[in-house]
């Protein structure tokens, strides 16, 4: 079974940590995911999901690991076989196994 991924929201204190850690800023990073930075920081405040052509831009920039850190799945499940498909058996789900 197919799950929506579509409906990722991220983490917005540890996306910030790791923006200030790295030194960027968030309209540098809202223009890596295509977005305005208006838009970005309404998502983030909002709890807004983000979609996937915007996921994969955070990713290229952070790196899987760090970028699987911030994003929220929607199940545990989902979580998992994200982990799974992404790093095989290697920490078994990073700290939320």
């Amino acid at each position: 079974m197919k799950e929506n991924l579509s409906v990722c929201v991220l983490d917005k204190h540890k996306l910030k940590l790791w923006i200030y850690k790295n030194g960027f800023t968030q309209p540098y990073i809202a223009f890596r995911m295509e977005l305005s930075p208006e838009e970005f920081k309404r998502k983030l405040r909002e709890k807004d999901a983000f979609k996937q052509y915007q996921l994969r831009g955070l990713v290229h920039l952070m790196g899987a690991k760090a970028a699987f850190e911030v994003i929220c799945f929607p199940t545990e499940r989902i979580r998992q076989r994200v982990w799974q498909e992404v790093f095989g058996d290697e920490g078994k789900g990073g700290d939320h196994a």
